[in-house]
């Protein structure tokens, strides 16, 4: 599909649009064929190639698709729209000022890494990669468009290719905490997970609300065993939000495993004693 984006600037395309070099919004270029001079060879007859009516028809056709085709310019609240809270208007308003040309660089930059996050959202991978790559390649040193590919290269299952942005990521800035998150994210998927809670660890040390964070460092803790940190951090997490499905999940497996581990050492006890469970015991 023709992306005006990606069109190089002065190339010219019959019906369909060109850049002017200077960002600005694209203009439709149609080519029209000089009308022939009849001092020089008469009256034009509708046999003449110029004159034919398939050719009249065929370039009223192409002006027509050139005009509705453009995309035209971003709305005032498009830009709303697009880093707004996620909804049916975020996509419209980032596809808005992504084909605006006029917009500045790092709207166009947000609105690729907003509309990824819709995608990935819908489980419309391919598409939630390809916006996340266009950011990468407006800016290559932007943190969220690194984190964003990450993200999506994480869920496409390229777990070498996530740590290689998120790494990136984190040596541009070291500070941030939604970077340590996602390398902490991308850890436990590799079921690495001392290297996956210090991450975590390191988020929260750079956020303290970060109740994302807790929630992942609870898992950690949880597939080692250390079920009292991990029912410690989701308490703490869904104090802070208790709009987190995971973090109730994962207090449940806490509560299970906790059951299970009673059981097992009553279950051990009696083994030891001589008495079963149902006995009278002194």
């Amino acid at each position: 599909m023709f992306r005006p984006d990606a069109t190089p600037a002065g190339h010219r395309f019959l019906g369909g649009v060109m850049p002017d070099g200077y960002g600005n919004p694209l203009v439709p270029v149609v080519q029209l064929l000089p009308l022939p001079d009849p001092r020089r060879i008469g009256v034009p007859s509708f046999k003449d190639p110029v004159m034919s009516i398939p050719f009249v028809r065929l370039m009223v056709s192409a002006a027509l698709m050139s005009l509705c085709g453009m995309p035209g310019p971003a709305r005032a609240g498009d830009l709303d729209d697009c880093n707004g809270p996620p909804s049916e208007k975020v996509e419209a308003g980032c596809t808005a000022i992504i084909n605006d040309l006029s917009c500045a660089a790092e709207e166009r930059l947000r609105a690729y890494v907003n509309r990824s996050r819709v995608f990935m959202g819908r489980a419309n991978l391919d598409a939630g990669l390809a916006d996340a790559d266009a950011a990468v390649q407006l800016n290559p040193k932007s943190v969220p468009a690194l984190l964003s590919r990450g993200f999506a290269r994480q869920r496409k299952g390229n777990l070498d290719g996530a740590l290689a942005d998120i790494n990136q990521a984190i040596e541009l800035d070291p500070k941030s905490p939604n970077a340590f998150a996602s390398r902490g994210g991308v850890k436990t998927d590799q079921k690495k997970w001392t290297d996956a809670a210090a991450d975590f660890s390191q988020a929260i040390s750079l956020r303290q609300d970060y109740a994302v964070a807790y929630v992942g460092r609870a898992r950690t803790y949880v597939e080692t065993s250390q079920l009292d940190q991990a029912m410690s951090d989701l308490n703490t997490a869904i104090s802070m939000n208790a709009s987190l499905p995971n973090a109730f999940f994962w207090r449940g497996q806490v509560y299970r495993l906790r059951r299970v581990c009673a059981h097992a050492s009553r279950a051990g006890l009696s083994r030891e004693t001589g008495f079963g469970e149902s006995d009278d015991r002194p």
